[in-house]
């Protein structure tokens, strides 16, 4: 009776590292990282691209600020404002307004018109600490942006 009781706490005792090794285990396994939240950062769009070309920038380029679920910037002449939604990579933005303030250089109107249009369609984004990268349209566009330096 006394080998039954021994095999039962060596079983038992060995089980029992077993379980307390692989819940350590676990707790060393390598997370995904956390999505990059969007809010309370500022960008500066560095090119925009369509079916693979660069468009060109003007000397006045487009920024965008998001906050918790509102973004705004100044897109060459205008500012514009309005509102964001993200789920996973997937961004949403929606109700984009902006001032009506004509611009004497028709390269920046040019070009705020496409960011504009650009932003408006996008659909999905890729973040990190220092570059946002925006694909709209149907999956054919590109806005990449550099983070800004905070004022």
């Amino acid at each position: 009776m006394f080998k039954h009781t021994e095999r039962y706490f060596i079983w038992f005792f060995s089980a029992s590292v077993a379980v307390v090794a692989l819940y350590l285990m676990s707790a060393c396994a390598a997370r995904p990282p956390a999505p990059f939240q969007l809010a309370n950062t500022r960008w500066t769009l560095t090119s925009m691209t369509w079916n693979g070309a660069p468009l060109p920038l003007a000397a006045q380029v487009p920024t965008l600020e998001f906050q918790a679920d509102k973004l705004s910037g100044n897109a060459g002449c205008n500012s514009y404002g309005g509102n964001y939604k993200t789920l996973g990579e997937i961004i949403q933005v929606e109700q984009l307004q902006m001032t009506l303030m004509a611009c004497a250089d028709a390269n920046i109107m040019a070009q705020e018109s496409a960011y504009l249009q650009a932003l408006s369609s996008a659909k999905l984004y890729e973040a990190r600490e220092d570059t946002l990268k925006i694909t709209y349209g149907d999956g054919n566009g590109l806005l990449t942006f550099q983070r800004a330096l905070e004022q």
